[in-house]
């Protein structure tokens, strides 16, 4: 979870990584991350499940994805790792079956199609969406 402290500077919650792959590790940092770039918690906290809130965890997805693909991923095995982990923890959770294959088809479509993390940042932030 990401949220500002009482000084405004960002805080990151993070869970017992002590199982977890680094693949699935790093993601989690990054989509934390990815709500303090784009500015997610600067913002009222849209209902949960509402189309705000389920768009803001598309973008951090998406941003994760791109900064794992720009910035750490050396070799396909390394995607192909979190995919896996991601799914398992998903389905372990309670996930209906149709949220995760939502959630993939997005990860996916960001990690294959769309060009740098900066870039995709940048038009989120200028109000052009993504891509």
């Amino acid at each position: 979870m990401a949220i500002r402290g009482p000084d405004r500077k960002p805080i990151i919650y993070r869970f017992n990584y002590e199982k977890s792959p680094p693949e699935f590790q790093i993601f989690v940092d990054y989509h934390e991350c990815a709500h303090h770039q784009t500015g997610h918690v600067d913002q009222p906290h849209p209902p949960r499940n509402s189309y705000e809130h389920l768009m803001n965890e598309s973008i951090a997805d998406c941003l994760a994805i791109l900064r794992m693909r720009d910035e750490w991923m050396r070799k396909t095995i390394d995607y192909e790792i979190f995919i896996n982990t991601l799914v398992k923890d998903m389905q372990f959770i309670g996930f209906p079956k149709i949220s995760i294959t939502s959630r993939l088809s997005n990860i996916e479509n960001c990690y294959f199609n769309y060009g740098p993390a900066g870039d995709f940042l940048e038009g989120i932030l200028l109000g052009k969406g993504s891509n």
